[in-house]
């Protein structure tokens, strides 16, 4: 083959796949070890891996590093935060790439942190080898806080990239083979099935203040507070905390409920945010099965207010 043929072909490889392409594959036309060095001593491509190179010209994108790093594992998988990155979920963002083998292969990669499991629902994705919308939001509750996952659970099921029962199955199938996180995962979809129903305000008001208790030693937390901003007065938020401007919402609706009531839910936390205050919504699976989660996300942004107020003065 010459070289010109062996440049078209390895261009056709690269354009599918964000301008990366495997050793393995530039064999398959004609380019031998010979043929990758001088092409590299000449600047038209780029190692990135072992085994794994770069045409020179593509753009350095994200998806470019997260082909790449596919690529630099035998069987690899994207997981975790880069998989829902590529899957577009809301609150991604990106990040190292992750990596999930099935196989005791070779685990190490300069380009991602890898990670085995024995059992992983796959699909491709632009090109890029990912775990499944299911699976992406199963696997963020090892990594991410419960108003993250549930961000991008919720954003999932209203695009229509996954359905409630897509998703229990996949509950069910990491239920029999990697239990931990199965309690939190079926709670939030009891919370979304259409056979769910409204928690009492009494019992979600319980499980605020359980939630929040371990702040009461920090700072002062009221509960059902009104705002002053609201002219009728009559409205109350579940709690409050004066000295961070935060105001704190326990949801115990339906999810359908919720999704019905998100312009009336956005219009009250601009209201507050136009009065100089923040404002966190919780649900009650997000109260019961991650209490922990809520301290830290509330201090956090107790944290944040307390940083932007000293500069202020």
């Amino acid at each position: 083959m010459r070289n010109t043929d062996f440049d078209r072909e390895i261009a056709v490889f690269a354009r599918r796949q964000h301008g990366v392409f495997h050793t393995r594959q530039a064999r398959t036309v004609g380019g031998s070890a010979a043929v990758l060095r001088n092409r590299a001593a000449n600047g038209a491509i780029l190692q990135m891996a072992p085994k794994v190179w770069a045409v020179a010209g593509h753009p350095a994108t994200w998806r470019r590093q997260y082909k790449a790093a596919e690529l630099s594992v035998t069987g690899g998988t994207l997981a975790d935060q880069s998989a829902g990155l590529v899957h577009g979920l809301e609150g991604s963002r990106i990040v190292r790439p992750k990596l999930v083998v099935t196989s005791e292969v070779n685990r190490r990669s300069p380009l991602a942190d890898v990670r085995r499991s024995s059992d992983v629902a796959v699909t491709t994705v632009e090109g890029i080898r990912v775990t499944t919308v299911a699976q992406t939001l199963f696997d963020l509750l090892r990594c991410c806080d419960i108003t993250t996952v549930e961000r991008a659970l919720d954003g999932a099921l209203i695009g229509g990239s996954v359905t409630v029962a897509e998703l229990v199955d996949l509950g069910e199938r990491m239920g029999r083979v990697r239990p931990r996180h199965v309690v939190t995962w079926r709670a939030l979809m009891e919370e979304r099935s259409n056979q769910a129903v409204a928690v009492a305000d009494s019992v979600l008001e319980l499980a605020l203040y359980r939630a929040l208790r371990p702040l009461s030693q920090k700072v002062h937390v009221e509960y059902q507070w009104t705002p002053p901003w609201w002219k009728a007065r009559r409205r109350r938020v579940d709690a409050y905390i004066p000295e961070w401007r935060l105001v704190i919402e326990a949801d115990g609706r339906r999810w359908h409920t919720r999704v019905a009531d998100f312009e009336r839910d956005r219009s009250r936390d601009n209201t507050a945010a136009a009065h100089g205050h923040r404002v966190l919504r919780f649900t009650h699976a997000c109260l019961t099965e991650r209490a922990t989660d809520v301290v830290a996300l509330v201090s956090e942004a107790g944290a944040s207010t307390e940083a932007t107020l000293r500069r202020a003065v």
